[in-house]
C-alpha cells in the first residue's frame, strides 16, 4: 500500500502516514505533498492540509485545481475528484 492507494480508497489518515515517510525520504517529489495535502483536507486538519499545500506550490508555483499537472491515471472520475476534493479543502484555488 502507498499513500496514493490509501487517499484514492478513502483511507485519509494512512495516506498522510505514508506521504509523510515518502517525504522523509524524498523531500522535493511533488506528489508526496499532493498526498499529504489532500489527506489532512480529508481530514479535516486545515493547518497540516495547508502547510502540505505550501509545500506543493513551492515545486508547482501557480498550481489550481483545474491544472493539467495534476492529471494522473486516476481509476475513476470518483478517485480523481476525491484528490482533488482534498486539496481544495486544503486551500487550492480553482
Amino acid at each position: 500500500m502507498n499513500g496514493w492507494a490509501a487517499l484514492l480508497s478513502g483511507r485519509a489518515a494512512e495516506a498522510a502516514e505514508f506521504a509523510t515517510r515518502a517525504i522523509e525520504g524524498n523531500a522535493e517529489f511533488p506528489d508526496n505533498y499532493a498526498v499529504l495535502a489532500a489527506a489532512h483536507g480529508h481530514l479535516g486538519n486545515a493547518a497540516a492540509g495547508r502547510a502540505a499545500l505550501d509545500e506543493l506550490l513551492q515545486r508547482l508555483p501557480g498550481l489550481t485545481a483545474g491544472d493539467e499537472r495534476l492529471n494522473r491515471p486516476f481509476g475513476s472520475e470518483a478517485q480523481r475528484e476525491r484528490f482533488l476534493d482534498g486539496l481544495r479543502k486544503a486551500g487550492l484555488p480553482e
